[in-house]
C-alpha cells in the first residue's frame, strides 16, 4: 500500500499548485518576459504559504474567504508563529516575494535574480513532500 508523505498518520495531504505555476514563471522568463514572471512568481509563493498554513492548521481567519484573503507575508508569520517556519526562512520568503513585486510592478529586476528565486522556492517545495499536485488541473 502507497500512501502519501504527512507527518502525521492522521493528516492528509494538501493540493497545491505552486510548483505548475512556477514552471509557467520560468516559461516567461524564457521568453523574455520578466513582468509576467514576477507575477507568477508572488502568486506561486502565495499558493504555497496557504497551503502550508492548511496543512500546519495554523491559517488566519481570514484564509477561507476569497475577498479578505491575506497577504503572502501575513501567511508567512503565521507559519512562524505557529513554530512551522524558521525566521530565516520568512526572510527568504520575503526576499522571494519582494523579488516577485519588483518584476511585477516594473522595477528593474534582472532575470538571473528571478530566476535564482524561482529556483529556491523550488527548493522548498521539494522539502515539502505532503503537498501533491491536483492531476485535473486547474487551480486548488
Amino acid at each position: 500500500m502507497v500512501t502519501n508523505a504527512t507527518r502525521y498518520f492522521w493528516q492528509k495531504a494538501v493540493t497545491c499548485n505552486a510548483r505548475q505555476m512556477l514552471h509557467l514563471a520560468e516559461a516567461s522568463l524564457e521568453r523574455g518576459s520578466t513582468i509576467e514572471a514576477g507575477c507568477r512568481l508572488r502568486e506561486a509563493v502565495r499558493v504555497w504559504l496557504e497551503a502550508e498554513c492548511q496543512y500546519g492548521q495554523c491559517a488566519p481567519k481570514s484564509c477561507g474567504k476569497r475577498s479578505t484573503r491575506p497577504s503572502p507575508r501575513t501567511l508567512a508569520f503565521a507559519l512562524r508563529n505557529a513554530g512551522h517556519c524558521s525566521r530565516e526562512k520568512v526572510d527568504d520568503i520575503i526576499d522571494i516575494l519582494r523579488i516577485g513585486n519588483d518584476a511585477a510592478h516594473l522595477v528593474a529586476v534582472r532575470p538571473e535574480l528571478v530566476l535564482a528565486a524561482i529556483s529556491l522556492l523550488h527548493a522548498y517545495l521539494d522539502r515539502s513532500p505532503y503537498l501533491i499536485e491536483s492531476t485535473k488541473g486547474g487551480r486548488s
